[in-house]
């Protein structure tokens, strides 16, 4: 959810209306939520996996290419998808900070720069009045049972949960 679409117009503070049906009466009813950004999002990951960008953003296809890994173990491949490449030593773990940018889709309104339905934007946040993009940060732990690859041994076809 954004808070800051309003940001240069002014002309509304950052609310949502939520459409429920009250479980008393079994009528619809609205509700209104005030938008606070409280700081970058953090998710799990395991290392070797797709880092998913989160919840909308990973369903509105096709993805923007302009994502990008601010800082850590991270690697994007040539289709653009990005992958925790590794957690830390000894078992630790290992934060990988991505910026998330998403098409615009038919009925978002984007009031700024005369973006339009197929752009990409980036994610961002209304912080202390001003704009600000938001740093997904995944905490990223090493799997709990990776398929091991034995000393001299090599990998021509898929064998022990390991890809060809």
């Amino acid at each position: 959810m954004r808070n800051d679409l309003n940001a240069g117009l002014n002309v509304s503070e950052p609310y949502a209306l939520l459409k429920f049906r009250n479980p008393g009466n079994g009528k619809w009813a609205m509700r209104t939520y005030k938008v606070i950004f409280e700081g970058d999002p953090t998710f799990d990951g395991v290392a070797g996996n797709a880092v998913q960008p989160p919840l909308p953003i990973s369903l509105m296809m096709p993805q923007c290419d302009n994502s990008r890994i601010l800082r850590g173990p991270g690697w994007k491949n040539h289709l653009g998808t990005i992958y925790a490449k590794s957690a830390g030593l000894y078992g630790e773990h290992a934060e990988v900070a991505v910026h998330w940018w998403y098409q615009l889709q038919p009925g978002f309104y984007y009031p700024a720069d005369g973006k339009s339905e197929g752009n990409c934007v980036d994610w961002l946040a209304l912080a202390n009045g001003r704009a600000r993009q938001i740093e997904a940060i995944y905490d990223i732990r090493w799997p709990d049972d990776p398929p091991i690859l034995n000393i001299g041994e090599s990998l021509l076809t898929p064998k022990r949960g390991l890809p060809g």
